[in-house]
């Protein structure tokens, strides 16, 4: 996998999420687990995965488990950074407000909310129409999901959110 996908994709996941990055020391893979790891997409056919980021409930943060995706071909474009979070019962609320202004953003245009259907649930869909990448949002359960697509249509986005077994996840 090139390292400019693996840079782009840690730089996501830290501003989408809006979650610190903790350093720690080098672990191996099978300690990289948390209750909320086996609700992650599965990784699609061609692509492959940096494996999981977690963040435990230590020091006041919340815990998440986040995985970034990338093609395996260095010829093909795109990526997909998804970040599963337990927020608190107040930040999940604020995160997730009873409706949203949807359409273009007066301020900018060229960013296009939408409302979106992921295995029964509503999400959001913010898609920036010139840079051709955009950010799902979805509250499954107590959970947050956040899936940010790069160099993908909003189709593309949405279909590998449906891939998340979310049945399970609201049981969390």
């Amino acid at each position: 996998m090139s390292r400019r996908f693996f840079v782009r994709a840690v730089a996501v996941l830290a501003l989408v999420c809006a979650v610190p990055v903790v350093s720690s020391p080098p672990v191996q893979a099978q300690e990289l687990v948390s209750g909320m790891t086996p609700f992650l997409p599965p990784i699609p056919a061609g692509w492959e995965s940096m494996g999981a980021h977690v963040t435990e409930d230590d020091n006041g943060l919340e815990p998440s488990v986040g995985k970034g995706y990338g093609p395996s071909s260095p010829n093909e474009r795109g990526m997909y950074v998804v970040t599963i979070n337990h927020p608190s019962p107040h930040d999940l609320a604020v995160a997730y407000p009873a409706s949203r202004p949807l359409g273009p953003n007066p301020m900018a245009p060229w960013m296009v909310t939408s409302h979106v259907k992921v295995n029964d649930l509503d999400a959001y869909l913010i898609y920036n129409q010139e840079a051709g990448s955009g950010i799902l949002q979805m509250k499954v359960g107590r959970v947050s999901v956040g899936i940010q697509g790069g160099e993908r249509t909003p189709e593309q986005i949405v279909a590998f959110a449906r891939t998340m077994d979310t049945d399970r996840l609201l049981k969390y």
